[in-house]
């Protein structure tokens, strides 16, 4: 078994987009590499401590190796559109038996 490195989960970024020619809705489009096959949890929290789950973007999700795009539309689990603010994207890698977590503070503004 292969030990896991801190190098295996790299955030390239997290960046807010505001609009598209066709869409009037903004979205944070968040960015990751990986350099391992994996399973990987995307989520939204109001905080720091994870205490209040806004949206769960990906749950469990089989990933190969290299680069990966997922989108928030800025709704919560009620799909209702959240209030202007900062939250947390955290992602969740786990790989063999071993998991490690990478927490971003992101700005969401529509």
């Amino acid at each position: 078994m292969k030990p896991l490195t801190l190098a295996m989960l790299l955030l390239v970024s997290i960046v807010l987009f505001t609009t598209t020619a066709l869409s009037y809705t903004p979205f944070v489009q968040i960015r990751y590499r990986l350099n391992n096959d994996g399973v990987v949890w995307v989520e939204i929290y109001r905080d720091a401590n994870g205490s209040e789950l806004i949206k769960r973007i990906c749950t469990q999700e089989t990933q190969t190796a290299g680069p990966h795009i997922v989108q928030w539309d800025g709704t919560n689990t009620q799909n209702t559109q959240v209030s202007n603010g900062y939250y947390y994207c955290w992602i969740v890698f786990e790989y063999n038996t071993t998991t490690q977590t990478k927490m971003q503070k992101i700005e969401y503004s529509h």
